[in-house]
């Protein structure tokens, strides 16, 4: 898929969508990060992917997308750090 295509931004999924089809695409190469996640990770599910399949993906819509948004980031989840010396 052209990221240059006019149809690319009209639906907000598309990049992620796009993303994961590059990321199924190299699934078969061997990369030393890979290597290192088998290694690291080995049965722990951290080593799974955090995408999610494209049917997952698609069934997304953008009233989700703004629910999740608004709930995440809202003044109820909020956390004020102040660090540095105390002598200011």
């Amino acid at each position: 898929m052209n990221i240059w295509e006019m149809d690319f931004y009209e639906d907000p999924l598309m990049p992620i969508l796009a993303k994961l089809n590059e990321i199924y695409e190299k699934e078969d190469e061997v990369t030393l990060e890979k290597i290192y996640d088998k290694a690291i990770w080995r049965k722990n599910p951290l080593k799974r992917g955090i995408l999610g399949s494209e049917e997952n993906v698609k069934g997304f819509t953008v009233d989700d997308l703004v629910g999740y948004k608004k709930e995440i980031f809202s003044k109820n989840n909020v956390t004020l750090v102040i660090s540095g010396s105390p002598d200011c």
